[in-house]
């Protein structure tokens, strides 16, 4: 249970926007301040130092003892609902992909995914047993 875990946690830690059809403004740095996974709040650990960078469709996700995490992303809004399709492409994570939801208000953004192979969650929560997990991140000032 802990690796899968930690696996989709370090999977879709990451996300962001292709600019040729997402939003720009996900461009730059932002920091981990919350998130769960199947209703349990992460614990202060899993948040320390949590970074992601977002350049064009590509991300990268640095955590705590762990080894950068780096894939593409895919944003659509065509059916009305914001979805992000990320896929890993080195470690644990690499060629799988993961499908979400995304949020962006200011300075924050969400994401709440299923775990690869899993559909697409419908709502931004983490049902226990689900296997979803959510994160908000913070926009670096700078």
């Amino acid at each position: 249970m802990k690796i899968s875990v930690a696996l989709g946690l370090g999977m879709c830690l990451f996300f962001g926007a292709n600019p040729a059809v997402g939003d720009e403004s996900l461009q730059g740095t932002w920091t981990l301040v919350q998130g769960e996974v199947n209703g349990e709040p992460l614990t202060e650990t899993q948040l320390q130092e949590g970074k992601l960078v977002i350049d064009g469709d590509h991300y990268e996700v640095s955590l705590p003892d762990q080894e950068l995490m780096t894939g593409v992303q895919v944003l659509d809004e065509a059916s009305g609902v914001k979805t992000i399709d990320i896929t890993g492409d080195n470690g644990a994570g690499k060629g799988q992909t993961c499908l979400g939801l995304y949020e962006l208000d200011g300075d924050e953004f969400r994401v709440a995914f299923a775990p690869p192979g899993k559909d697409r969650p419908s709502e931004m929560t983490t049902p226990p047993g689900s296997g979803h997990w959510l994160h908000v991140w913070k926009r670096d000032v700078e």
